[in-house]
């Protein structure tokens, strides 16, 4: 789903947190809006069929039910990586500081980039499945190193039976994150 830069006529900037999602139309006109589908599809309506992308950031999920909105409106939405939009607006010399200033951040990088940013489309179940799985065991092996480097540490002995419970814990996790990605 990849829209020419020549069709797109406008970009949403869409600061998205647990709660709530803050639009701006990137002419400084912004609104807060809950970040729930009924609100979300009313304020995103006059938006149908017109040739806007939408810009939001990688929220750890908070962004699910707006991208599932956008994506029922065929609205075009790429989502950001959050610390390349970081590292946009440090290149300003600027830093976000709240949710409408964050919006309009979004909007102008959108702008930006509008012909090199890729169009979000919605992951297959199985594969998503599998990604979630995947950074599970990658954080579960990132903590087994810290253990396994606290116990060698001098100061430890006093708490190594913990850290051995924790260690086995984190293995018999492991093993079954192993299993199930396996299948």
């Amino acid at each position: 789903m990849r829209t020419e830069s020549a069709e797109i006529q406008s970009i949403l900037g869409l600061d998205v947190s647990r709660d709530t999602v803050t639009l701006c139309d990137g002419r400084r006109h912004t609104v807060t809006v809950a970040n729930e589908a009924d609100a979300l599809r009313a304020a995103l309506q006059p938006y149908q069929g017109t040739t806007t992308l939408a810009v939001c950031e990688a929220t750890g999920g908070y962004e699910d039910i707006l991208l599932g909105v956008l994506l029922e409106l065929a609205i075009p939405a790429h989502r950001a990586d959050p610390a390349k939009v970081k590292a946009y607006i440090a290149s300003f010399g600027k830093r976000a500081k709240n949710d409408p200033i964050d919006a309009r951040w979004l909007s102008r990088y959108g702008c930006d980039r509008a012909t090199t940013l890729p169009r979000w489309q919605p992951a297959d179940p199985t594969q998503q499945k599998l990604e979630l799985l995947v950074a599970r065991r990658l954080d579960l092996v990132a903590m087994r190193v810290q253990e396994q480097n606290r116990l060698k540490a001098p100061r430890s002995r006093l708490i190594a039976d913990n850290i051995r419970d924790h260690l086995a814990e984190l293995e018999r996790h492991i093993e079954a994150l192993n299993a199930e990605i396996d299948t």
